[in-house]
């Protein structure tokens, strides 16, 4: 009985015809978008950038820490950046 009322149902849907330049339409969305996409040369370039700044950084503040004695250079550097050098939870 389900199945007769839905193909009944099936059969009387009627095609209906697309409006008029919709596939160009979408078509120029998808430019569109592929179009917002930044060049791969950039994101390389990028990426190579900040890998760079993170390298200088990194040799900046371990050639520092190792010219000063070692341990008591990093507690310096971390107590004028205002950094709690201990792994202490809670203060007394």
């Amino acid at each position: 009985m389900e199945e007769q009322r839905i193909d009944q149902l099936l059969s009387s849907v009627e095609r209906v015809d697309p409006p008029t330049f919709l596939l160009i339409r979408i078509e120029a969305r998808i430019a569109a978008r592929l179009e917002q996409r930044p060049a791969r040369a950039w994101v390389w370039a990028a990426s190579f950038a900040m890998v760079l700044v993170l390298t200088a950084n990194s040799y900046v503040l371990l050639s520092g820490a190792r010219d000063a004695g070692g341990e008591d250079a990093l507690e310096q550097l971390a107590s004028g950046m205002s950094l709690d050098a201990s792994n202490q939870l809670y203060h007394d």
